[in-house]
């Protein structure tokens, strides 16, 4: 189980690394591309996490 994790916060779970490979790099995309974001560089923090590092993680919001 992989977690995509944004600025701390958890916004979506997968079961397989290719498909959370796949929606960071396009939620990452959307929130840090100039072209999508008035020719701004966004700053948002995207990464994957697994299920045991989201349970080690003390600075990292779980939702249910």
């Amino acid at each position: 189980m992989y977690f995509i994790v944004i600025d701390g916060v958890q916004q979506g779970v997968s079961f397989q690394w290719e498909e959370a490979l796949i929606l960071a790099a396009q939620m990452d995309f959307e929130l840090n591309s100039p072209e999508l974001n008035d020719g701004i560089q966004g700053t948002h923090d995207v990464q994957i996490m697994s299920f045991e590092e989201m349970m080690e993680a003390d600075d990292v919001v779980m939702v249910f």
